[in-house]
C-alpha cells in the first residue's frame, strides 16, 4: 500500500511541476491558464501536507531541517536572481531597485521577491511550524477535523478581511487549508480512496468537467468559497488521474520523479532568458516562445539536477550544493 501511495504522490509532484512550468511559460491561452491557476499551487500545498511528518522528537531538529530544505534555497537562489533581474530591468514587468532596502524587501514581502513564485517557500515553512505546534497542542480525537474546518475558516477570513503582506501572512493563512487537507487525506486516505476507486476514469472525467466549466464561466474570483471548492476539485482530479496512471502502468512521467523541487527552484532562469530573447529581442510569436520556454524550464533544471548529483558524488566537499538546489 505504501509503495502504491508513494507512486501516486510522485506522480502528483511530477504533474504539479509540469503545471507550474507551463503556467510560467506564458498566459496566451486564457482557458488553459485559468485551469492551471485554479488548483496547481493548492496541489503542492496538499502534497506537502500529505508528506508532513509531525511525529518528530523536538522542535529544534525540525526547525533546522526545514530551514535547510526551504529557506536556504530561498535566500541563496533569490540572491543569485537579484542581480540579473536588476540588470535586465528594462525587460521586466516588475523592475527592481538596486539597494539593500529593495533586497531586504524581497524577503520581508515574499510577493516582491525577484522570483515572484518563490513566495511558496517561506509560506510552506511557516505553515509547517504552525501545523506542528497545533498538532502537538490538540490532543482531541477530532484533531484532524478541527484543523480542516479551522483551515477553511482561516482561508475565507484571510481572503475577505485580512491583507497583511509582511512575511506573506495572508497567504500563509489562506494556504494553511490545503496543507491540512493533505494531512487529513493521509489520515483518512483509505476511506477517500475507496470513493475515488469506484471508477477512476469516470470520476476523473467528472472532476475535470467541473474544472472545464469553471474555465468557461465568468464567476468573479472574489468568491472565495467557490475558489476553494474548485481548488479541492482540482486536487481530487489529479489524485484520480494518478490512480489511473499507476493502474495502467504508464511511465512516461517517471523521469521527473525526485526532480520537481530542483525544477521549481531553477526554472525561472531559463524561462526568463527564453522570454526576453523570444519576445523582446527577436519579436517571435507566442506559439514559438511558449513551447520553447516550457521545454527549457523543465529540462535545463532536470539536467542541472543530474549534474549536481554527479559532481557532489565525485567531490564530497561541495555536497552543500544538494541543499541549495533542492536535491
Amino acid at each position: 500500500m505504501n509503495k502504491i501511495i508513494n507512486k501516486e504522490i510522485s506522480f502528483l509532484q511530477a504533474i504539479g511541476i509540469i503545471l507550474v512550468v507551463l503556467g510560467h511559460s506564458g498566459k496566451h491561452i486564457p482557458y488553459l491558464t485559468k485551469w492551471i491557476y485554479s488548483f496547481h499551487m493548492p496541489l503542492f500545498m496538499f502534497i506537502s501536507g500529505y508528506l508532513f511528518n509531525y511525529n518528530i522528537s523536538g522542535y529544534k531538529d525540525f526547525f533546522i531541517k526545514k530551514t535547510k530544505r526551504l529557506l536556504v534555497p530561498y535566500f541563496i537562489i533569490s540572491t543569485i536572481a537579484y542581480i540579473p533581474k536588476y540588470l535586465l530591468g528594462r525587460f521586466a514587468m516588475r523592475p527592481l531597485v538596486f539597494s539593500f532596502k529593495g533586497y531586504l524587501n524581497g524577503f520581508l514581502y515574499p510577493e516582491n521577491n525577484p522570483i515572484i513564485f518563490f513566495w511558496f517557500l517561506p509560506t510552506l515553512f511557516f505553515i509547517m511550524l504552525i501545523s506542528l505546534f497545533l498538532l502537538r497542542c490538540l490532543k482531541s480525537k477530532n484533531t484532524f477535523y478541527i484543523l480542516l474546518i479551522g483551515g477553511f475558516i482561516l482561508a475565507v477570513v484571510s481572503k475577505k478581511y485580512i491583507s497583511i503582506k509582511l512575511l506573506g501572512t495572508s497567504i500563509v493563512l489562506y494556504y494553511f487549508l490545503f496543507f491540512t487537507f493533505g494531512i487529513f487525506y493521509r489520515k483518512y486516505q483509505i476511506l477517500i480512496c475507496s470513493f475515488l476507486k469506484l471508477n477512476e476514469k469516470k470520476i476523473c472525467l467528472i472532476l475535470n468537467f467541473v474544472l472545464v466549466l469553471n474555465c468557461l464561466s465568468n464567476i468573479p474570483i472574489i468568491r472565495v468559497e467557490y475558489d476553494i471548492f474548485i481548488s479541492i476539485i482540482g486536487i481530487l482530479s489529479m489524485i484520480s488521474l494518478s490512480k489511473i496512471y499507476n493502474k495502467e502502468n504508464y511511465n512516461f512521467l517517471n523521469f521527473l520523479y525526485g526532480k520537481s523541487y530542483t525544477i521549481y527552484l531553477l526554472s525561472w532562469f531559463p524561462q526568463v532568458f527564453i522570454r526576453i530573447v523570444g519576445y523582446q529581442i527577436l519579436n517571435l510569436s507566442w506559439t514559438i516562445v511558449l513551447p520553447i520556454s516550457f521545454f527549457f524550464g523543465i529540462f535545463i533544471p532536470y539536467i542541472a539536477n543530474l549534474f549536481i548529483i554527479f559532481i557532489t558524488n565525485k567531490f564530497k566537499k561541495i555536497s552543500f550544493l544538494r541543499i541549495v538546489f533542492g536535491i
